[in-house]
């Protein structure tokens, strides 16, 4: 069956901006009742089948867990990392041993936020009165995430897709709609097409830079430019045009053009996964399809930024 959004514009937009300005004046605390307004608006627009769905869930809930994640990050930031510095300054003496401890230390706390944060989204979802849910597995979670993200760090990220798959493949699998759980077939390897617009700009970057700075430099003396950098300043703030002795300046473009790839690649890799993944998930007999366009997310995404900046 079809999906479809009915959602309006101008709705979402008074909506968010109503919402906003609320909670600028009760100085944050109305952000809790605009996530669940918005939320809402969002599931009542999304209906599989002609049928929308059905956000339940409550503001005083999000506030409470907002304060709680507020008593754990205390302690952890009070007491966790006064040892970890009092052990860095005895054993090492030095900080940087505590403030890298420290910053690997909240990793797994990401992990588990993320996991406890789409069960808590399914189990207040619910399509035609029956409800989403996801089964206990934060820690279980936290502990493949930190393992594959080791995995990944020491190939060097060859085996992102990997740690993608796997780690979607743990929460799909305790995922459930009523009685029913979903399943997430096929195979990591099926998200490397996902990666070529990233690896191709990271080549063409790394490319660009060994030949402007190594096999062919832009700059063929950098003592003697340093040495006249402050001239040069000073007659062109003079509105004079010095003559600079650079060698195909041109090529300084390919920096920011492949700079640009890499931030395409990294929006088309996240969402072309999505479709993958979603493509090769099934339930009870049933599969999703998925036509998402990896090229128009990355245009809304730019675009969006663009003016929402502007």
């Amino acid at each position: 069956m079809r999906v479809d959004f009915v959602g309006k514009r101008a709705g979402l937009f008074w909506l968010a901006l109503k919402t906003a300005l609320l909670t600028v004046l009760t100085l944050g605390i109305y952000r809790f009742w605009m996530k669940t307004r918005l939320r809402r608006w969002y599931w009542s627009a999304i209906r599989p089948g002609g049928h929308g769905l059905e956000y339940t869930g409550d503001p005083l809930e999000k506030l409470l867990g907002f304060l709680i994640a507020v008593v754990v990050l205390t302690f952890y930031l009070g007491i966790v990392n006064l040892l970890l510095m009092f052990v860095s300054f005895s054993v090492f003496a030095a900080s940087w041993v505590g403030y890298v401890a420290s910053a690997l230390g909240i990793v797994p706390l990401l992990f588990y936020a993320r996991y406890r944060a789409r069960r808590y989204i399914l189990s207040r979802t619910r399509w035609r009165g029956v409800r989403f849910g996801v089964a206990r597995g934060a820690w279980g979670y936290a502990a493949r995430g930190v393992a594959h993200w080791c995995i990944t760090l020491l190939s060097l990220g060859l085996l992102w897709p990997r740690m993608t798959f796997w780690l979607e493949k743990y929460r799909t699998d305790r995922t459930y709609f009523g009685s029913v759980r979903l399943v997430q077939g096929g195979r990591w390897v099926m998200l490397y097409p996902a990666t070529i617009p990233f690896v191709l700009s990271l080549l063409g970057l790394i490319a660009s830079l060994i030949w402007i700075f190594w096999a062919m430099p832009v700059v063929p003396d950098w003592v003697a430019f340093e040495r006249d950098a402050q001239r040069l300043f000073e007659e062109i703030a003079a509105g004079g045009s010095p003559v600079i002795d650079l060698n195909a300046p041109w090529r300084l473009g390919l920096l920011p053009f492949f700079a640009a790839g890499l931030l395409y690649g990294a929006i088309h890799y996240r969402w072309v996964c999505k479709r993958i993944l979603a493509n090769n998930k099934y339930a009870f007999g049933l599969s999703l399809q998925s036509r998402l366009s990896g090229a128009r997310v990355a245009f809304i995404y730019v675009f969006g930024n663009l003016i929402a900046y502007l």
